[in-house]
């Protein structure tokens, strides 16, 4: 694989309960009530190959496990801040604060390592995640969880 296929860190803490498609490999929990969810995740990728991602404990404040989530995810790839071309990241819809703070993080680590920060609306990434050919030419409704046992619908 060649060095000079560009590195993209993705970021997904938008949406918490949703089954998020960064951490593929690792075991995701999702759900309401009093099981664990964690689904928030980050990852990456070299040019279309998944190097991997891992999830953040959502029983954990998103601020405190984002960096060190980052930070440990790179070093496991022996990714530098200098290495990354791209940071995608999920602008939701989901929560304000965790909207606010993956953005925040995305584009100052953007900003401070030169990659390009990009803008991943959370619905149309996970209708791409199943399978986009099934449902090419057809209209599609993603439902995520909201609030209070609620979801936000997209069509």
């Amino acid at each position: 694989m060649p060095a000079s296929q560009p590195i993209t860190l993705a970021i997904e803490i938008s949406n918490p309960a949703h089954a998020s498609p960064l951490a593929t490999g690792v075991v995701m929990e999702s759900g309401g009530g009093s099981g664990t969810r964690r689904s928030a995740a980050v990852g990456l990728a070299r040019g279309e190959t998944w190097l991997g991602g891992i999830p953040l404990d959502s029983s954990d404040r998103h601020d405190d496990a984002l960096m060190p989530g980052i930070d440990r995810l790179c070093r496991e790839h022996g990714v530098t801040p200098r290495d990354l071309s791209r940071i995608a990241v999920s602008v939701g819809p989901g929560g304000f604060t965790s909207l606010r703070i993956a953005v925040t993080v995305a584009k100052v680590i953007a900003e401070t390592s030169g990659a390009a920060c990009i803008p991943v609306p959370t619905a149309e990434a996970s209708i791409l995640a199943v399978d986009p050919a099934r449902y090419a030419n057809r209209a599609v409704s993603v439902c995520l969880a909201w609030k209070r046992e609620t979801v936000w619908r997209q069509l």
